[in-house]
C-alpha cells in the first residue's frame, strides 16, 4: 500500500530547548538564578516569551522571527554571565 508523504507544517515552531553548563564553577542556586534573569531580559528584548505557550497565551501567528531573537539574547547573556550554551 502506498501513502503520501507526511504534510509539512511550516507554522511548526522549533524547540525552544537548549542546554546551559557552567564555565567559572557557578553553583546550581546560581545557575538557576542566572537563566532566570536571562529568561526575564530576553523577553524583553524580544516580545516573546516562551513560557507563555504553557498558558495558551503565544498563538500560532508568534513570529518564528521573535522566537529566534528570544533564543539569541538568551544565549548571548548566559555567555555573558559565564555559561556555555548548547
Amino acid at each position: 500500500e502506498v501513502v503520501a508523504p507526511p504534510v509539512a507544517q511550516p507554522d511548526a515552531a522549533p524547540p525552544d530547548r537548549s542546554f546551559v553548563y557552567p564555565r567559572q564553577g557557578q553553583g546550581a542556586q546560581q545557575q538557576a538564578s542566572d537563566e532566570y534573569e536571562c529568561h526575564r531580559w530576553a523577553v524583553t528584548q524580544s516580545g516573546f516569551d516562551p513560557t507563555g505557550a504553557a498558558t495558551g497565551q503565544v498563538t500560532i501567528t508568534t513570529s518564528s522571527n521573535q522566537r529566534g531573537d528570544y533564543q539569541r539574547a538568551r544565549t548571548a547573556c548566559l555567555e555573558g554571565r559565564g555559561y556555555t550554551v548548547r
